[in-house]
């Protein structure tokens, strides 16, 4: 049992990211693909003609129950984090006066692959992008499940005690995504401009996994013995045994879906003389100059599913009463081992807790609101809500809840943004970032206070590219 429980809690405690929003450089108006991700409509109309993005990604991650004091921390000491992370020299919030306490943990990273936009017949814009990613997030995790995967299940202060945890839920899901991007600008005169934009993707399942619903008692009552109480949960996962990622595709994809993003967005003009000029009896937009006093943004991201159903199945637990023996020398050879061992500790029978043979799991939908305001020149102040939906209930990923705001310089070949944000996700966050992009290539992070030696380190946060983009060009006689 000491391995069955060390599979998923450190599973949990052991993988915490958030989600990867590149808040510094997606609102920028030379984001070229990067800022469809944010708003579909973002690209058509803007200062580039044609965006190629050759390689983007990022990786975050952060909890509420590791961290590394602030006065261990060095200024920008990578090397003193590292480390701290070997020598096992972090620390944690365990409260034997608060072992209910709820933590939070939240993951994501991704990579964008080879993707292009372009501008044509002034008011169109279209696209293809491709990317994968991965998302884990975990809610209603008591600090004593959290202890004990830390722990290993061997720390003896923590046996005998009936232990109870209450709807704690789990997912992981890693996809591939291949989409087609459109864009319109829908009305435009002298004060007022409206366009929208559209993602349609198709999407490839990797891997996936959850448990949910999950309301367990447990009692470790010694090297030897666990107990279980009152127990009921659910859980599905696709057979990571079942496929070798080195050899082909095929062997790696475990379902498949469709997902799509949609987003509109107003722009307040300003006066038509400060950013247009006349050529040959007409006006033109000038690339070099920005046009709109305000720009308001609003989308629904990441909507949509995936069905896994090679090599996927889905269980139910639950009893009343259980005990596991001999669980510290328990060893397993393979995915369908542990289920028939857990079906076999619950019901007797280790086929009894099977349910199905394919689950679906939604990806991380949101809502997201973005508020882009030309201060002065080339100086904008932007705000941005993420709103991630909740899934009640159902399996899939709930993204967390941001709200941004951003100061940026922006010049076409050179650009810094600060993004300050909130970041909700069972707990409230504030974080300082810093974003730098030199022509087509950008660097950032949505979370650098650790790194300065402001606050303990509870996670880390890092996203860059390459791209050539084309700017368009003021036309000459």
């Amino acid at each position: 049992m000491k391995r069955i429980l060390i599979i998923l809690l450190s599973f949990i405690l052991f993988n915490p990211l958030q989600a990867q929003e590149y808040l510094g450089i997606i609102n920028s108006n030379y984001a070229g693909t990067i800022g469809t991700q944010l708003n579909p409509s973002s690209f058509v109309g803007s200062k580039l003609s044609f965006d190629i993005n050759l390689a983007s990604g990022g990786s975050s991650f952060d909890n509420t129950y590791l961290y590394i004091p602030k006065e261990d921390l060095t200024f920008f000491g990578f090397g003193n984090i590292v480390d701290i992370i070997e020598n096992k020299e972090f620390l944690t919030r365990w409260d034997p006066n608060n072992p209910n306490d709820p933590q939070s943990l939240t993951f994501s990273a991704e990579a964008i692959g080879p993707s292009f936009m372009i501008n044509f017949a002034e008011r169109h814009s279209l696209g293809f992008s491709t990317g994968a990613k991965t998302f884990m997030t975990t809610y209603n995790v008591p600090a004593h499940v959290a202890e004990n995967a830390y722990q290993f299940l061997e720390d003896e202060s923590l046996y005998n005690t009936v232990w109870t945890t209450d709807n704690m839920q789990m997912d992981i899901l890693s996809w591939a995504e291949y989409g087609l991007n459109y864009g319109l600008i829908m009305f435009q005169n002298k004060k007022h401009l409206f366009k929208g934009g559209i993602n349609l993707k198709v999407v490839d399942g990797f891997a996936a996994g959850y448990v949910k619903n999950a309301d367990v008692t447990y009692n470790i009552v010694s090297a030897d013995t666990i107990l279980f109480g009152p127990t009921s949960l659910d859980y599905g996962r696709t057979d990571f045994n079942s496929y070798d990622p080195t050899e082909n595709y095929k062997d790696l994809k475990h379902g498949g879906g469709f997902g799509w993003d949609l987003g509109f967005t107003y722009e307040l003009l300003r006066d038509s003389s400060e950013w247009t000029y006349e050529m040959d009896q007409h006006w033109w937009a000038d690339p070099d100059k920005n046009k709109y006093t305000l720009r308001i943004g609003a989308s629904l991201i990441d909507m949509g599913s995936i069905k896994f159903n090679e090599v996927s199945n889905t269980y139910h637990l639950e009893t009343n009463d259980a005990s596991y023996p001999s669980w510290n020398g328990e060893h397993y050879e393979g995915n369908e081992d542990f289920d028939r061992t857990l079906s076999y500790i619950f019901y007797g029978d280790s086929s009894a807790s099977f349910v199905d043979d394919n689950f679906k799991m939604s990806l991380p939908g949101a809502f997201s609101l973005q508020v882009d305001w030309n201060a002065y020149k080339n100086l904008f102040i932007n705000a941005t809500i993420i709103q991630g939906f909740n899934r009640s209930s159902e399996q899939g990923i709930v993204r967390p809840d941001i709200y941004a705001l951003t100061p940026r310089y922006e010049h076409k070949w050179f650009e810094v943004a600060v993004p300050m944000s909130i970041e909700y996700y069972g707990h409230t966050k504030a974080r300082i970032g810093l974003a730098l992009r030199a022509g087509p290539v950008f660097v950032g992070t949505d979370e650098i206070g650790s790194l300065l030696a402001i606050n303990d380190m509870e996670g880390a946060d890092i996203y860059g590219g390459i791209k050539i983009n084309i700017k368009k060009k003021k036309l000459k006689d």
